[in-house]
């Protein structure tokens, strides 16, 4: 499956150049862009993202500010037209900083890094014990994420299945896709999140996880049919 990449840049030219030097990479998809930076973090926190270019001059915003605020598991390419910026990139742990504007040979570098993050954090989490703890009546119960094949929301509970069992738990979908860490998973509804990797088979906009059949709503098919890599 391809990456899944997404650009938050307040200058639209500059976003149709990244989205066309991203397309000539076949195991990269822009998902989506933004202009304004509260529009790409609702989106991140909604969605599946694998990488990030981040422009640095955000208005009033530094880009390098909202980088605390991201997933661990994205990886973060910083872009500016400035080079003084350097040693904040450096200890903001971005993977790369790109200068504008871009240069073809340089970003072929930036591909290449964005591929070496990638294996370190895939190598990473099978060290890891990638699991959560869910309380079940009195006990509370180790699920690993790599088991959990849905979440659906109902009110104010989460129900997390898996092959196994249903587990029920108060709380939101954004709160509980944060807390598995996993760029495995994915938002298709607003009552439903599934994982890629448990996905079987889709027709029309219905997903379906061996017999179980999750629906995708219109506000999430294009993101839905980009991270499955349908021809």
């Amino acid at each position: 499956m391809s990456l899944s990449c997404i650009i938050l840049d307040d200058d639209l030219v500059s976003i149709t150049i990244l989205k066309k030097m991203i397309s000539d990479y076949s195991d990269f998809t822009v998902s989506a862009y933004f202009q304004k930076p509260l529009d790409a973090i609702h989106y991140i926190k909604n969605n599946s993202v694998d990488v990030l270019f981040l422009d640095i001059e955000l208005g009033e915003i530094n880009g390098i500010e909202l980088i605390d605020e991201l997933p661990k598991n994205i990886i973060t390419i910083l872009v500016s037209a400035h080079d003084e910026y350097g040693i904040q990139a450096f200890n903001a742990s971005v993977s790369d900083y790109l200068l504008k504007p871009i240069d073809k040979t340089r970003f072929i570098r930036t591909i290449s890094k964005i591929n070496e993050s990638k294996k370190n954090l895939k190598d990473a989490s099978n060290i890891v014990d990638d699991s959560i703890f869910i309380r079940k009546n009195d006990v509370y119960v180790k699920v690993f994420t790599k088991d959990i094949l849905y979440l659906k929301s109902d009110g104010d509970y989460i129900e997390i299945h898996t092959h196994q069992a249903k587990y029920l738990i108060i709380g939101s979908m954004d709160s509980i896709l944060q807390k598995l860490k996993s760029t495995d998973f994915i938002r298709v509804h607003r009552s439903f999140a599934v994982a890629l990797s448990k996905i079987d088979s889709m027709q029309d906009n219905d997903l379906y996880l061996g017999k179980q059949l999750i629906p995708v709503s219109k506000t999430y098919l294009k993101v839905v049919k980009d991270r499955l890599n349908i021809l």
